[in-house]
């Protein structure tokens, strides 16, 4: 993914957003998890899209993953 990208683009590449918030038309939220090896646990990661009136990639944020215990 990419910045300007179109929203057709990124669903294409990704799939349906996990979240698309009606209120925030201009958000898509994507929750995956990635799992190496058979005896590991998988690991969460989280990222989101953002999209500009244009409805084209503006920025893509990941927040910070949450701490292992």
């Amino acid at each position: 993914i990419s910045v300007g990208m179109t929203r057709v683009q990124v669903r294409a590449l990704l799939g349906t957003p996990m979240v698309a918030d009606p209120f925030q038309n201009s958000r898509w939220d994507y929750v995956y998890y990635l799992k190496k090896g058979r005896l590991r646990k998988p690991t969460q990661r989280h990222f989101i899209v953002h999209f500009d009136g244009a409805d084209k990639v503006e920025k893509i944020d990941r927040p910070s993953q949450p701490a292992k215990s």
